[in-house]
């Protein structure tokens, strides 16, 4: 397993019965030759002629191979790169250090690092409104969205817990979006039915629909890539921002997802970078697998979270939890209190465990029991039963294991 970069070795008991899973390997990886075969002609047709383009891209807490497609582009189509600005939607992200900018745009962030927008969630200047969505509230995106003739979007498609997928519409809403749309779209997911590859009857799925029939995309056109375990580019889906989604979650089901015999008693789930950053980001690994686990059972996260917690606003509602409630002690639910209520939630059924470097103290406190062996740990509770099952799964952010 991967763990801050290290291999992580395990050896268990022989009474531990252990499966292995991981995303689809799909040696058969998209090149250069291919993306051009695929994609040149449509491209050129698109934005021919067209003086003002603006390209989206993922922020840093995406593994999308953005540097490499915009170095394809750049080799096939290089008038598109000359004249194009950049914005990366961060959503409620932090904004991407100088070293991951470098990393985003690659060997072209040099020459292009004056054209580039980071999008800011809070910052008003930035924003304009699009009208109320359902739930009553203004729903504000980034005005540079509106100053250009045409767009492209370059994303990733792979599940998400509570979205049902990532890529696609998530690169404008909540990628652009203010706060407080963002946040009403995320308090959604304290119902259980908005679940990792759910997108029918999943509320922050279809609230996600709702919010982007706001924007007219007739002037977008979309590279949704699908990306397989050892992160190279299985697919790329182009078009509408509506239909190369829709090819890429297809594509994505066949990938992304494996089903387990019968619940498993331990899963260890590897986070993967760049979702092993920080423990805000490694609950997608908790919520793609925690339904393989038997209840009462045990679901171990391995994550150096180098960058700690990863929010200290996430921190201080940890602190200010009502444990019987299930809700802040003011009842009031603002950004991250669905994280919170999710963890909370499952913590009732299995036991969540961390392995990491973060500290124990915090990690109680954010729902998560800490060890400091993992090897020590299962060979406890195997002591004493004729088998244990284990299931391990590598890339547990993007990946689905279902019973």
């Amino acid at each position: 397993m991967n763990y801050g970069g290290e291999v992580l070795n395990l050896t268990v008991p022989k009474n531990c019965q252990v499966e292995y899973f991981q995303s689809n390997s799909n040696d058969n990886s998209v090149d250069f030759n291919q993306f051009h075969l695929q994609f040149a002609n449509d491209l050129h047709n698109f934005f021919a002629e067209q003086e003002k383009i603006l390209v989206i891209l993922n922020d840093a807490f995406r593994n999308t191979p953005t540097a490499l497609i915009l170095n394809w582009l750049n080799n096939c189509y290089p008038q598109l790169i000359n004249k194009a600005n950049f914005i990366i939607a961060t959503g409620a992200h932090r904004a991407p250090t100088e070293s991951e900018l470098s990393e985003i745009f690659g060997e072209l962030y040099e020459k292009k690092k004056d054209k580039i927008t980071v999008h800011d969630c809070l910052d008003e200047s930035q924003l304009q409104s699009i009208g109320l969505d359902s739930l009553g509230g203004e729903v504000k995106i980034n005005s540079r969205l509106f100053e250009f003739d045409k767009i492209l979007v370059i994303g990733s498609v792979e599940p998400h817990y509570f979205a049902g997928f990532t890529g696609g519409r998530k690169s404008l809403i909540p990628g652009l979006a203010d706060l407080n749309t963002i946040e009403r779209n995320h308090n959604l997911a304290v119902s259980m039915e908005s679940m990792p590859m759910k997108l029918k009857a999943n509320p922050v799925a279809e609230h996600l629909d709702e919010l982007n029939s706001k924007i007219n995309t007739d002037n977008i056109y979309s590279l949704q890539l699908v990306l397989n375990s050892i992160s190279k580019i299985s697919a790329i889906f182009g078009g509408s921002i509506r239909e190369s989604f829709k090819k890429a979650v297809s594509f994505s089901r066949t990938c992304h997802a494996s089903k387990i015999d019968s619940q498993t008693d331990v899963l260890i789930a590897e986070i993967a970078p760049p979702l092993d950053k920080n423990l805000y980001q490694i609950q997608k690994g908790l919520e793609n697998c925690q339904l393989a686990v038997n209840e009462g059972g045990d679901i171990i996260l391995v994550s150096k979270c180098s960058e700690g917690i990863g929010s200290e606003h996430f921190y201080k509602l940890a602190k200010n939890w009502n444990r019987e409630t299930n809700m802040p002690d003011d009842k009031k639910m603002t950004f991250g209190c669905h994280k919170l209520s999710r963890v909370f939630s499952i913590g009732k059924r299995i036991r969540i465990i961390l392995f990491s470097e973060i500290d124990a103290s915090d990690a109680r406190i954010l729902f998560y029991e800490p060890i400091n062996n993992i090897g020590e740990f299962i060979t406890e509770k195997a002591k004493g039963l004729d088998s244990l099952s284990i299931a391990i799964v590598r890339d547990a952010g993007n990946f689905v294991l279902v019973n």
